[in-house]
């Protein structure tokens, strides 16, 4: 399994991290997974304020899913971009929650993941709520994304709990603004 980690800085209460897993383990999926999921940065970057700025790390490193340990590391190019929103941004605790659904059940629930979108542009919002045109926009965005992964493995959610990766094989938007646990301070 491969994680693609993005960090996200540039303005108060950065850095924003965003880490996601795909079922490859080569270096030519590695490559893939991150131009994924450079061109969903790209695809959103009118949706998320100036001056943050994304870096998707050009390291990728390939995980024992059993284990949650590092067993390989794969070079890539990396790569980098300037979100593009302007105007009032949300508060920084405010973020847009993607939802990723993989019909996969564990004692009972689905095993599900979830991505953060930070730092958004107010316009996309109404009394605390995504509008509805911009969640929409968000999740074409998403499916791409679903697209783009088969050539790394696909997207997966990763259960350390569970030692196991499980295939993306929906993505949601919540209609409301979602407070990622460790941004609550």
């Amino acid at each position: 399994m491969l994680r693609v980690r993005t960090v996200m800085t540039g303005v108060a209460g950065s850095p924003y991290y965003s880490n996601l897993y795909f079922g490859g383990t080569t270096l030519g999926e590695a490559f893939a997974a991150v131009e994924a999921v450079d061109n969903f940065w790209i695809a959103n970057q009118a949706l998320i304020c100036t001056p943050l700025v994304w870096d998707i790390e050009p390291d990728v490193a390939q995980i024992d899913p059993a284990t949650g340990q590092i067993i390989a590391m794969h070079a890539t190019a990396g790569d980098n971009g300037l979100f593009a929103g302007s105007g009032e941004a949300a508060p920084t605790s405010s973020q847009l929650l993607c939802r990723f659904f993989t019909g996969q059940y564990r004692n009972g629930r689905q095993v599900r993941g979830r991505m953060y979108m930070p730092y958004l542009v107010i316009t996309i919002i109404d009394d605390g709520r995504v509008l509805a045109s911009a969640a929409a926009l968000v999740v074409g965005r998403l499916n791409d994304l679903l697209t783009e992964a088969s050539a790394a493995g696909g997207l997966v959610v990763y259960s350390r709990t569970h030692g196991e990766e499980f295939p993306v094989t929906a993505a949601s938007v919540w209609n409301e603004l979602a407070v990622q646990r460790s941004r609550r301070d």
